[in-house]
């Protein structure tokens, strides 16, 4: 969570920069701070530190927030597959101690195939949900950052944004109930299959 904030941030004032680039290419090389909004402590910050602001300065700043949000990034998908193998390797055991301590009786009159789905593809899949999971949970963060970044420069048009997006997510939703609905059907045929797999064997 705090790689992911950490990336946002950069990743907006990398973009932030975007603008007084554009402001100095059409008003011949000024730049105004005043009209970045509550962003031109940023252009404020770089006039600080020392440096002219022109061109070049604008371009290596932009390509220093960029490479340092590629190397968290970097960081941050290593990291994502770390804790991804420790979570699949625990998953796999915990499964396997459930199954040695099945009654026998139960064990006998269990579905084959919902135990074999569930402790070989079940698994994938539930470390493939725990890795979109994540994504998703990447992204709303940088959407949080953004909207923060959209709010300090133009409140009105964030504000217009932001009812967009809620609108975009009523339309969503229909799709979102479908994937429930068509996992739970994935899981089913996946447990008939392994089931007339184990009877041919």
């Amino acid at each position: 969570m705090v790689l992911s904030i950490f990336i946002g941030i950069l990743d907006g004032i990398g973009l932030s920069m975007f603008l007084p680039l554009i402001q100095m290419v059409n008003d011949s090389g000024k730049i105004e701070p005043a009209e970045l909004g509550k962003l031109s402590f940023i252009v404020e910050f770089i006039i600080g530190l020392g440096f002219s602001m022109n061109l070049l300065t604008i371009l290596l700043f932009m390509s220093f927030f960029f490479i340092g949000k590629g190397v968290a990034q970097f960081f941050t998908s290593a990291y994502r597959v770390k804790v991804q193998e420790l979570f699949v390797e625990k998953l796999r055991l915990s499964n396997i101690k459930g199954l040695n301590n099945l009654k026998y009786k139960y064990f006998v009159m269990a579905d084959v195939g919902r135990i074999q789905n569930t402790l070989t593809g079940e698994v994938d899949r539930v470390a493939n949900s725990y890795n979109n999971y994540f994504k998703a949970f990447e992204f709303g963060i940088l959407v949080i950052v953004y909207m923060a970044f959209a709010f300090f420069m133009n409140t009105q048009f964030a504000i217009l944004v932001t009812i967009g997006g809620i609108l975009t997510n009523f339309l969503y939703k229909t799709f979102y109930d479908n994937t429930k609905k068509y996992s739970k059907d994935i899981t089913a045929e996946n447990k008939v299959f392994q089931k007339l797999i184990i009877k041919n064997v």
